[in-house]
């Protein structure tokens, strides 16, 4: 079945690739904070790599999950994968960067000292959905609706 154009998250909406990138950024700025946890309790210095790199790759997988979810749910099989669709996607955004963190030591600003990378994390998790939220206030007034 071939979506419509105006499908949020079909191929043609040009509002797939916002969505995608919403999703990838919200999981990357989650994910900097865990992993910087574990970079200092595991002894490290700096802010670690692993959450950037992660993003790198998880990018790319988050388009093709907001692409191709409408036609996975409305496959025979969604009842088996329902399940598993939410868990295993935040799962694999969330969990893998904190996995790399704890195998690949690679880390920003190591001469920073411990704790710094740890505020630094809570606080861009903290501004960057407040950043958002501001935004979307900001244009929504623009436009003349309700704020």
């Amino acid at each position: 079945m071939m979506s419509d154009a105006n499908d949020v998250g079909s191929d043609d909406d040009p509002s797939t690739p916002a969505i995608a990138v919403t999703l990838a950024a919200t999981f990357f700025v989650g994910s900097v904070f865990s992993s910087t946890v574990v970079h200092e309790v595991l002894g490290r210095r700096g802010l670690p790599a692993a959450p950037l790199a992660y993003a790198m790759v998880f990018s790319p997988i988050s388009y093709a999950v907001v692409v191709s979810e409408e036609r996975i749910q409305q496959s025979r099989h969604w009842p088996t994968i329902e399940k598993l669709w939410y868990p295993g996607i935040i799962g694999a955004a969330m969990v893998g960067p904190v996995i790399a963190t704890a195998f690949f030591p690679a880390a920003f600003g190591r001469s920073l000292p411990r704790g710094i990378p740890t505020a630094i994390a809570l606080t861009t998790s903290i501004a960057a959905p407040a950043l958002a939220v501001a935004r979307g206030l900001s244009q929504r007034k623009k436009a003349g609706g309700r704020p």
